[in-house]
């Protein structure tokens, strides 16, 4: 495989498809073959739109689809919270604003600060996941990057269609050097990576880049 293309820039996502299936991360992000969306991905982009609208007040009222979460956006509101927003580090984990020399992005749904604290959720559509408290592990360490004198982060999922607020966690910068070892690693595998192996798993089965569904990858039939 030719990976002369390979990105030099990472997100949560396409580090996690890496650690999922390397030929995944490969298909996606070095060959650039399409993935198709689904009903659900469409319905979640959708109500990002929705509750971003909420917080910047294009909506005077609370739409239906965000009935059990419209209190904890209202609220929010009211401390002036930012809506999405693109967050870049450069490889020193230095933040910038240079695309071009940014080893890390991501997008932060929502956040506010309050007496020198960063709160940052991220809304969900759908059931919480194991991977949403490791996405919001990396982007507490790139908000205390962010934010240099923050006393702390505060993270959470903010779940669009049960209400709830899940995986919440507080990060102290004195914790940043522990939890970033393990995003350090992993990026220097996924950098220094030139086989790209498949993985195969029960993640074969949703897998665009399946056999089954017309793509390259013939693992899920061994």
């Amino acid at each position: 495989m030719d990976t002369s293309s390979r990105p030099t820039r990472h997100s949560f996502s396409s580090i996690k498809l890496y650690q999922k299936c390397p030929y995944a991360y490969a298909c996606r992000y070095i060959l650039n073959l399409p993935e198709e969306t689904s009903a659900a991905m469409d319905r979640g982009t959708r109500l990002h739109k929705l509750a971003e609208d909420y917080l910047l007040g294009n909506i005077s009222q609370c739409p239906y689809d965000l009935k059990k979460v419209g209190m904890r956006i209202f609220w929010m509101q009211q401390r002036k919270a930012k809506p999405e927003e693109t967050w870049l580090l450069d490889a020193d984990w230095k933040p910038t604003d240079n695309p071009k020399v940014a080893k890390i992005k991501a997008i932060i749904d929502v956040h506010y600060t309050d007496n020198g604290v960063l709160y940052l959720h991220d809304y969900k559509s759908g059931r919480a996941y194991p991977d949403h408290a490791d996405q919001l592990e990396l982007y507490s360490l790139i908000g205390l990057q962010r934010y240099p004198d923050a006393k702390r982060v505060e993270s959470s999922a903010i779940y669009i269609d049960s209400g709830n607020e899940g995986f919440t966690r507080s990060i102290l910068p004195a914790m940043f050097s522990h939890y970033q070892k393990r995003w350090v690693e992993v990026l220097r595998r996924l950098d220094s990576e030139e086989e790209f192996g498949p993985s195969a798993g029960t993640h074969c089965l949703r897998c665009a880049y399946g056999a089954s569904k017309g793509g390259p990858c013939h693992a899920e039939q061994r």
